[in-house]
């Protein structure tokens, strides 16, 4: 993945980097799991999927979790119930909300909660992979590293 910087410099760094990051897939349908699956792994990113908030809620337990993406109409307690428990047990976690019953209040709800985006069903992969989770990267890198994080603040940094 390329880095873009507003003063002109540019930074190349391998997808392998960010195989230490993981990310969680939380949908009930097989057929999102597998192509947000497709795009994380593209990203170098490990991931771990679920079809209940259940099995989300014991990953997050078990495992070291950068990245959520869940759908709201989730069997058991709902997504933004688990947005909730993911914002209480593990608050530096970003969450991205994928819902193809999306409305404005659920939108503002989602973010209010903690959601770090919010995409309606059905989406572009480009979209999931460059502004969501690609962003989610750029963020939890800049976290983990510390470094360049006032001009990923301003959004002076981009990444293709």
């Amino acid at each position: 993945m390329r880095f873009h910087y507003a003063n002109g410099h540019q930074a190349e760094i391998a997808p392998a980097k960010f195989a230490s990051l993981n990310l969680l897939i939380v949908d009930d349908d097989v057929t999102t799991r597998n192509l947000c699956n497709d795009v994380a792994l593209e990203a170098g990113l490990h991931v771990h999927a679920s079809a209940t908030t259940a099995q989300a809620l014991a990953i997050l337990d078990q495992y070291p979790i950068d990245i959520v993406v869940t759908d709201l109409k989730i069997p058991q307690i709902g997504g933004l119930e688990l947005i909730k428990r993911i914002r209480t047990g593990n608050p530096q976690v970003s969450i991205i909300v994928l819902t193809q019953y999306g409305t404005i209040e659920t939108a503002i709800e989602a973010t209010r909660l903690g959601a770090t985006d919010y995409i309606t069903k059905p989406f572009h992969v480009a979209e999931l992979r460059t502004n969501s989770i690609g962003w989610c990267i750029r963020l939890r890198w800049t976290r983990r590293t510390s470094c360049c994080a006032n001009s990923f603040a301003a959004n002076r940094v981009w990444a293709d």
